[in-house]
């Protein structure tokens, strides 16, 4: 039997004695969270339930001021007695309405993971929606009005449609494609 050469044995034996004393010396308080959560949350349009679910954690703390509540979801962990040493913050700000007003304070949160003006998240579920696919064309779809027996005749839309650019038309009972706008999906 082969023995280690001298001084592999006496490495070995004090990494084993070191790692509980490293592991002891492992520091960890809050919850973490998804930052790249953050980049759903929209000022005015997203409560305080939904931006917990959006960062898959519920803030570590929350203060009433007022009529609005801060809230904080934080993380903070140390290895080795500071050797190595985590911390991310977000705090965020609800109104009296309970929606989302702005974003308070963040450390060591990616520039690019921030919560969205409702301008820009219109924009954004602009940009996603599938181009409208006009309807056959029909003989009762030139005058309006759907035969008994006959095809579904496209109708204007009249009443306010959130989903549906401004003057689309649609036929009841047709299916229309999903996929981005000028992708080909």
């Amino acid at each position: 039997m082969r023995r280690p050469a001298a001084g592999h044995g006496g490495a070995l034996r004090a990494a084993a004695l070191l790692a509980p004393l490293l592991l002891a010396a492992c520091s960890f308080s809050g919850q973490t969270f998804n930052t790249g959560g953050l980049d759903r949350i929209v000022v005015g349009r997203t409560t305080l339930a939904q931006a917990s679910e959006y960062l898959g954690a519920l803030p570590d703390q929350t203060w009433q001021q007022g009529d609005t509540v801060l809230a904080r979801w934080g993380y903070k962990g140390t290895v080795a007695t500071d050797a190595v040493y985590v911390r991310q913050e977000a705090w965020l700000r609800f109104g009296p309405d309970g929606t989302f007003q702005r974003l308070e304070n963040t450390v060591n949160i990616p520039d690019n993971f921030r919560p969205r003006t409702a301008a820009q998240a219109d924009q954004a579920a602009a940009a996603h929606r599938p181009a409208a696919t006009p309807p056959p064309a029909s003989a009762e779809a030139a005058g309006g009005a759907a035969a008994p027996d006959g095809p579904a005749v496209p109708q204007a839309v009249d009443t306010p449609q959130p989903l549906l650019p401004s003057g689309t038309t649609y036929t009841p009972g047709v299916s229309y494609p999903i996929g981005r706008s000028g992708t080909g999906h």
